[in-house]
């Protein structure tokens, strides 16, 4: 009789201890052949279905395994922070996505604020004075720039580019014999910016896109002029000093950084860089021996660059 019990007693041994068995969180239980335990997951077939497909389980479903050899090993979950119930990996993890919502939540308080009014403190050197309006659209991916200009003084940054004017075509519009040619003035400056945000999520952003621009400059200029002296053919030369007014056409590429310090507190850094076309609209009549240059749609169209420096409240 005792041999029959230890009999029994092996059989019903050997019976439960041949399947693995896995012990699920919920309270469930699963009869299965392990496959393969990684850190993270474990795979297995039903016990009771060896020739079905491999299941892929994650380890922090399970909270127990009982081996086939009467083993077993509690699942327990290393002390890993959550957030919304989500189990890391790593301490590296949780703190790259803590650091990550905490930029998501930074980024969303600094663009609460959507306009942006700004000055452009380059242009003060250049005799003029900027103030601009920015915003942006489409969830942050796209944004318009729209800058207006006075001038009050000499557009000094503007002479600069003026050397080549006293020895090019522009003598021949000019009469030919023209000095100190120079702008005293610029008028007025708008234009118009559209720009991709190219990294719209980022507290500093790139954007790029085209911006077109029109200005209108009061000048002067001595002209050297020949004038008739007596009915004999006499001439002389005779120094006048004389004015324009020119408009100024702007096609260009902005390159630039959107600086959010807060959201209340902004710059941006522009290059822009393209061509612009000068387009002279008013000059006096000057007489050159027997030519009468009397000229008022002279155009020349050069390559050009911009700089600006813009700060700003944002609201």
């Amino acid at each position: 009789m005792k041999l029959l019990s230890v009999i029994v007693l092996l059989f019903v041994v050997n019976t439960v201890f041949a399947q693995d068995q896995l012990f699920k969180k919920d309270n469930t239980k699963l009869d299965v052949k392990i496959l393969e335990i990684t850190p993270s997951e474990i795979k297995y077939k039903l016990f009771n279905y060896q020739t079905g497909p491999t299941i892929t389980i994650n380890k922090s479903d399970i909270a127990l395994i009982v081996y086939q050899n009467g083993e077993h090993e509690v699942i327990v979950q290393p002390s890993k922070p959550t957030v919304n119930n989500i189990y890391y990996s790593s301490p590296a993890e949780y703190n790259n996505s803590i650091k990550a919502k905490e930029r998501d939540s930074l980024f969303k308080d600094y663009t609460s604020t959507k306009h942006l009014i700004s000055t452009n403190l380059l242009e003060v050197l250049n005799g003029g004075f900027t103030i601009s309006y920015f915003t942006e659209l489409a969830k942050n991916n796209i944004n318009i720039y729209l800058p207006f200009t006075v001038g009050f003084t000499e557009p000094v940054i503007t002479q600069s580019g003026l050397n080549n004017f006293n020895n090019s075509s522009y003598q021949n519009y000019f009469g030919g014999n023209i000095s100190y040619f120079k702008f005293t003035r610029k008028v007025a400056e708008g234009g118009i910016g559209i720009h991709f945000q190219a990294s719209n999520t980022r507290i500093v952003t790139y954007f790029i896109g085209p911006y077109f621009g029109l200005a209108q400059f009061n000048g002067s200029y001595v002209d050297n002029v020949y004038t008739q002296t007596n009915n004999y053919g006499g001439y002389t030369y005779v120094n006048t000093l004389r004015g324009f007014v020119m408009n100024r056409a702007s096609y260009m590429l902005d390159n630039g950084i959107l600086f959010r310090m807060n959201k209340h507190f902004n710059a941006l850094l522009i290059l822009g860089i393209g061509a612009k076309s000068d387009y002279f609209v008013s000059k006096p009549p000057q007489y050159n021996y027997n030519y009468n240059y009397n000229q008022s749609n002279y155009r020349s169209t050069t390559p050009t660059a911009r700089l600006n420096f813009s700060l700003g409240y944002r609201f």
